[in-house]
């Protein structure tokens, strides 16, 4: 009796996962109970695009693939990215979250990126507000970008004279981390702070390394393990949020100890931040702004922004290498619109430069992955509220 009871569980259990779980949605390819298609994601050959491109071929522009027990709806038609995600960016508005994250990694519900409600709300506000104050969409910060960008430049001439090879990636990262760490702590990363960009660099490719793992998807996407085993499954995360989280610790300290609170004027984020926070103690609110979220907020707009910024800008300079046509037409824009007068260009010759406007903004982010805010129909399939939406385009469909 009992391992026909068993039997019938386990029939049972296959109906749910293979049927039931998967009714309404894209096809896709099959996923192995609590694993998904994690196997075949791990297996396909860097940078990871061919799988999705043998998916498309396979089940067509829209398909759903698995993250452990997560599906994903991925639209690979331009068409459909345009008339859904764009036009209907209400819809997408919402996004996942994982409790296990946030309690294994975070401390708690801290940060930008995997919370919501009055917290996130009340904190995107004031980030969005510093990034205004501290001149990003401003000359100010087009100046600091612009300097970076000159030292590329002149590395990159410098390599060209003495025939050596240039590591773009590399001093691309210097750059864009630069970049980030002006705005939250008020300096770049010149030669005698490369040690520090290195460290951190290093913590942010190890915890984004850890964070993909078979092992740290399953952690964070299977609601109900045991928090004992969680704990096992995500060690390796553990140790890269320590050296992570005390960096940061480290320049909040250094902040706290040359901060003048009487002041108004603010040099950075964490500036900033810690003079709101000041603010809202005297009014005995010790929770909204507290030394915890600012961690949080610090670690979002580094590491993550960082990840995030590089990879976007290096792969779409792999692009204009693997589409030489592009760079071609990228190349008469830019002669025909600077002629003779050679020069950076800048934000204000956007509009002037509308294929590179569009190549340059081709690529989205690939983090922060949206989540439907309500049940949606998408060509004949109902997607539920709260799936995980991804676009997948690619270059030559969309010229």
């Amino acid at each position: 009796m009992i391992p026909l009871i068993l039997l019938l569980c386990f029939v049972f259990f296959l109906l749910h996962q293979y049927l039931w779980r998967r009714r309404g949605l894209p096809p896709g390819p099959t996923p192995i109970p609590v694993f998904g298609n994690l196997f075949q994601l791990s297996g396909s050959e860097a940078p990871g695009i061919s799988i999705f491109q043998k998916w498309k071929d396979q089940y067509g522009p829209i398909f759903t693939f698995y993250m452990g027990p997560v599906p994903f709806v991925v639209l690979t038609d331009y068409q459909d990215i345009k008339e859904t995600i764009i036009k209907d960016g209400e819809t997408y508005a919402d996004k996942y979250l994982s409790p296990e994250f946030n309690l294994y990694f975070r401390g708690g519900e801290y940060g930008i990126m995997d919370i919501s409600g009055d917290r996130w709300r009340e904190h995107r506000k004031f980030a969005v507000l510093q990034l205004r104050e501290l001149g990003v969409g401003k000359s100010q910060m087009e100046s600091k970008i612009l300097e970076e960008a000159e030292e590329l430049v002149k590395k990159l001439k410098t390599c060209e004279v003495l025939q050596e090879d240039f590591v773009l990636q590399t001093d691309l990262d210097v750059a864009v981390g630069s970049v980030i760490n002006q705005f939250l702590f008020g300096y770049r990363f010149d030669e005698s702070k490369m040690h520090e960009f290195v460290k951190i660099k290093t913590l942010v490719n190890n915890f984004m390394e850890e964070v993909g793992k078979p092992l740290g998807v399953l952690a964070f996407t299977c609601h109900g393990i045991p928090p004992f085993i969680v704990k096992q499954m995500v060690s390796g995360i553990e140790e890269q949020k320590r050296e992570l989280f005390g960096f940061l610790r480290a320049q909040i300290q250094d902040a706290k100890l040359r901060i003048n609170y009487e002041e108004e004027h603010n040099d950075d984020f964490v500036e900033a931040y810690l003079r709101k926070k000041y603010q809202r103690e005297q009014n005995n609110d010790f929770e909204s702004y507290c030394d915890s979220q600012l961690e949080n907020v610090c670690f979002d707009i580094w590491a993550a922004g960082f990840d995030t910024l590089t990879n976007t800008i290096g792969f779409l300079f792999a692009y204009a290498i693997n589409y030489p046509e592009m760079q071609k037409i990228i190349h008469q824009e830019i002669d025909e619109y600077l002629g003779h007068h050679r020069r950076l260009l800048t934000m204000s010759d956007k509009n002037s430069l509308v294929y590179f406007n569009a190549f340059a903004n081709f690529l989205p982010a690939s983090d922060g992955l949206p989540s439907l805010f309500k049940d949606f129909s998408l060509v004949s399939h109902v997607i539920p509220f709260m799936c995980r939406i991804r676009s997948r385009d690619h270059p030559e469909e969309s010229k």
